[in-house]
């Protein structure tokens, strides 16, 4: 078994597919690390958008201070958002879908509303779960009840340094870590160990489920300019093909609540 394995990163995506946060250390609640995909951009019909279609997300930043969320983007003026206990003018309930999952929401306002249209090119609304509400998953691999915000799957998304070596080695021109939008970042185990991990505990947190995550082509788009190149995707189709998927890091599912800080043990891999 592999030792020294500690996590080196931990990063927060407020608004999914937007711009992350990165941290010391973590939150973590009941659906897994607090203010993470805690908002979401719908179309009127309550489909999500993502940087798969809508490349200008990936340019939309975001700061959190004192729990309360601001989001900025090039050429427009920052937009503070109203806390989820707020009742802001032209807030709308809908039902939002995040892939075969459809959940009660309320948008932000109309004021946020508007700066999301404009900053997209689209109109669109900026939701939460509405009190009250839940997402739950419910396939097999979930404990009865798990309940997430807007992750595409699981509650945690976790890549390896070592993993990214490997990638990069194979590549004309290296991506940065930030290209897999994770949560955890670790060091110290080989490259792809974490395939072989069926459950772990980081810090004082227990990850009973853990999968391969298929990739997108988001990893395709750089996070700091929203522009698409055929990499890092076209590389890992060669050796990371499982099915009909490309994978890359790992899913987990989250058990109790805590803190996740950088240089936390990652103890111990349990292998398959």
């Amino acid at each position: 078994m592999e030792t020294a394995i500690r996590v080196t990163a931990l990063n927060i995506f407020p608004i999914k597919s937007c711009r992350g946060i990165a941290l010391r250390e973590v939150e973590v609640g009941p659906r897994g690390p607090l203010a993470d995909r805690q908002w979401m951009v719908v179309k009127p019909d309550g489909t999500f958008l993502t940087q798969r279609t809508h490349a200008k997300m990936a340019r939309i930043g975001t700061a959190l201070a004192e729990g309360r969320l601001t989001v900025s983007t090039d050429g427009m003026p920052d937009q503070a958002v109203p806390g989820l206990d707020e009742a802001p003018e032209g807030a709308l309930h809908l039902q939002a879908r995040v892939w075969k999952d459809t959940v009660t929401c309320v948008s932000m306002g109309r004021a946020v509303d508007e700066w999301f249209s404009a900053a997209l090119g689209t109109p669109c609304h900026l939701v939460a779960i509405a009190a009250g509400q839940t997402r739950r998953r419910v396939k097999d691999i979930y404990p009865s009840g798990y309940e997430v915000n807007f992750p595409d799957s699981g509650s945690f998304l976790m890549t390896s340094e070592s993993s990214l070596a490997d990638l990069n080695a194979r590549l004309a021109e290296p991506v940065p870590m930030e290209r897999f939008r994770p949560n955890i970042v670790i060091a110290g185990a080989s490259a792809y160990a974490e395939d072989q991990w069926k459950a772990l505990r980081i810090g004082a947190i227990a990850f009973p489920a853990a999968w391969a995550c298929e990739r997108c082509v988001i990893t395709t788009m750089d996070q700091s300019t929203g522009t698409r190149t055929a990499e890092p995707l076209a590389t890992l189709s060669r050796y990371r093909k499982e099915g009909s998927g490309i994978t890359f890091g790992q899913r987990l599912i989250h058990q109790g609540v805590g803190v996740l800080r950088v240089g936390d043990p990652v103890v111990p891999p349990v292998l398959s």
